[in-house]
């Protein structure tokens, strides 16, 4: 933290408040700012980062580990960038981004994710940091909903991304979201109530 008084505001203001924190959220990605794909950082200076940020926060605040899950789950190189990433001294909770594209199997790109990071770490807990689905494949998105309880025993929270994406992608992809066009609730009201 340093002399960033922003920081140092931040985590006073936290104090015994649980919070998850997403540092160097999508780190596997290209875009990121934090991109070890792209280089825009090392694998040195993501671990210190992290570490000298777990150090400063409260014991109540939880540092989520982050990466983009599809990317890990489709590109094996990728996967090991992420599990080579993994640092247990400095992540409480294991999350990702999960964001489906059509016609995709969210069961098949968690399940790929979560027991390759079970592997690394029997302890931490789950959590899906955003998740975001095709409105056309609203079948598939309550399907998972339904067996990820019993699937996924660590998974504790899964936090929908309900906003709408950029326009570039849903010009290209279709419409996403949890609430079909006209409808009143969201498809999945009775799953989360």
């Amino acid at each position: 933290a340093g002399d960033n008084l922003e920081l140092k505001n931040f985590i006073k203001a936290l104090g015994s408040h649980p919070v998850y924190i997403r540092s160097l959220s999508e780190f596997n990605l290209r875009g990121s700012p934090y991109s070890l794909l792209a280089g825009r950082i090392t694998h040195s200076s993501f671990r210190n980062g992290a570490r000298q940020l777990r150090r400063l926060l409260p014991r109540s605040a939880k540092l989520l580990f982050d990466p983009g899950i599809g990317a890990a789950h489709t590109y094996p190189s990728n996967m090991r960038m992420v599990l080579s990433a993994w640092d247990p001294e400095s992540f409480d909770t294991i999350g990702g981004t999960l964001f489906a594209t059509p016609g995709s199997s969210l069961t098949r790109v968690y399940r790929s994710y979560y027991q390759a990071l079970r592997k690394v770490s029997r302890e931490r807990s789950f959590i899906i940091s955003e998740l975001s689905a095709p409105l056309a494949d609203h079948a598939r998105t309550r399907d998972f909903f339904q067996t990820a309880g019993s699937a996924y025993p660590k998974l504790t929270r899964i936090n929908l991304f309900a906003a709408p994406l950029n326009r570039l992608v849903e010009a290209r992809l279709g419409s996403y979201g949890f609430t079909q066009s006209g409808a009143k609730e969201s498809f999945l009201k009775t799953l989360i109530q």
